[in-house]
């Protein structure tokens, strides 16, 4: 594993010795610094990681719900749902401003 702080000595020489052949290459060689990155930034790919786990698992728990409480429970339970996701899009755009709101839907597509 590495640190999550590298040496700027070692980090200078390591990167005047890599030699970088592609566009995509380029562009995450050079994305920090020897301070490595930031706390938020390794929140968000953490965060990335367990978002893009629930939405592999979500279409099974999805089917298994269905079946184990059978389709009018199903829509009810849908229904709730929405109700649900409605009111936390509106607390989560009140708390984080409607600019940090408007980046945070562009992130997650």
């Amino acid at each position: 594993m590495l640190p999550l702080q590298e040496n700027p000595e070692v980090h200078n020489r390591r990167l005047e010795l890599r030699r970088i052949g592609t566009a995509y290459e380029e562009k995450y060689a050079t994305m920090t610094g020897p301070e490595g990155f930031s706390k938020a930034h390794r929140l968000g790919l953490r965060l990335a990681l367990m978002r893009e786990s629930l939405m592999r698992w979500s279409g099974v728990l999805v089917w298994l719900v269905e079946k184990v409480i059978g389709t009018p429970n199903f829509e009810a339970l849908l229904k709730t749902k929405q109700r649900f996701r409605a009111f936390l899009v509106k607390k989560l755009e009140k708390w984080l401003g409607p600019a940090r709101f408007e980046m945070l839907k562009k992130r997650l597509g």
